[in-house]
């Protein structure tokens, strides 16, 4: 869900500023550059069903269950993310650093099983629908305690 997504790469984020590499709005801008990757959802969902459309790709994810994924979240898209930030590293280390800790958090939250359950319950929020995984919302509130942590210590 793009809340792990951006909690926990903001947390990644913070942690660099705590150790004095990066700023408050890198730590913020690679969360929110973390959640952005999803948009590759609504290209894999036009690729299938010629269709634009970011509502029914949300609902295809979330009700549907059809979790299409673009080629950079599979392996050899991976390798290749991989390849480019090795390019933007030579050009710009901040830039690869922000860019590759925003990919990578993605990559790994996508291919971990958050959503373990059998069965989860679909609830509505705003009249959006949304999966509730309870392992999802056990990593999220960790993940927000360490985050007050990290603004404490």
């Amino acid at each position: 869900m793009p809340h792990t997504h951006f909690l926990v790469a903001w947390l990644f984020g913070l942690i660099g500023v705590k150790l004095h590499y990066l700023s408050y709005a890198e730590a913020l801008l690679i969360g929110v550059i973390s959640t952005l990757i999803d948009i590759d959802h609504l290209f894999s969902y036009h690729k299938r069903h010629k269709k634009w459309s970011l509502k029914e790709t949300w609902n295809a994810a979330v009700v549907k269950h059809e979790h299409e994924r673009s080629f950079i979240q599979h392996r050899e898209g991976c390798i290749m993310v991989s390849i480019i930030l090795i390019a933007i590293f030579i050009i710009s280390r901040k830039l690869a650093i922000l860019l590759g800790i925003a990919y990578y958090i993605h990559y790994v939250l996508d291919h971990v099983d958050l959503d373990n359950e059998k069965s989860h319950a679909i609830r509505q929020w705003c009249g959006i629908p949304y999966r509730y995984c309870r392992f999802e919302m056990f990593v999220a509130m960790i993940t927000i305690i360490l985050i007050i942590g990290l603004f404490f210590f």
